[in-house]
């Protein structure tokens, strides 16, 4: 089992990239009343970490506006957090409570857990084949985006 570990590794760090495949297989494993919007903005927080709206929405490619409006649903789910900033109280920094990073980690299992079953159906020639390609897709994907 060790091997479609280390292979659904691979494949999730390739995947993390693609927010259209993303979407798909978040929308096979969520909550029904979940949107993945909701999913990856908090995934997009839990990366980013403790930052203001402008940063977030700049790293995000999301409006301020939009976001906010997210959030405040967001912060009254008890997901997200708001902290003014003491020296500047023009600045307000956003974050993952506990609840919202347990948010993330559970959608992050369950989605794990659909790969590797899908996974376990390759043979062992099959899962060697598809790291080796994930790898290489991987360190291509790098050089491009360091150019």
């Amino acid at each position: 089992m060790k091997k479609v570990d280390d292979v659904v590794a691979a494949f999730l760090k390739k995947i993390t990239n693609d927010r259209r495949f993303g979407r798909a297989l978040f929308s096979a494993i969520k909550d029904p009343k979940e949107k993945p919007q909701k999913i990856f903005l908090l995934d997009d927080l839990e990366e980013i970490g403790k930052a203001k709206l402008k940063d977030i929405a700049q790293r995000t490619g999301h409006s301020p506006q939009n976001l906010c409006m997210l959030y405040n649903s967001f912060e009254k789910e008890g997901l997200i957090s708001r902290e003014i900033d003491p020296t500047n109280r023009r600045n307000t920094y956003y974050f993952l409570t506990p609840k919202g990073r347990k948010t993330v980690n559970d959608n992050k299992k369950a989605a794990r857990q659909v790969i590797k079953k899908l996974f376990s159906r390759l043979s062992d020639n099959e899962l060697e084949e598809l790291q080796i390609s994930l790898e290489k897709t991987n360190a291509l994907i790098e050089k491009v985006l360091e150019g």
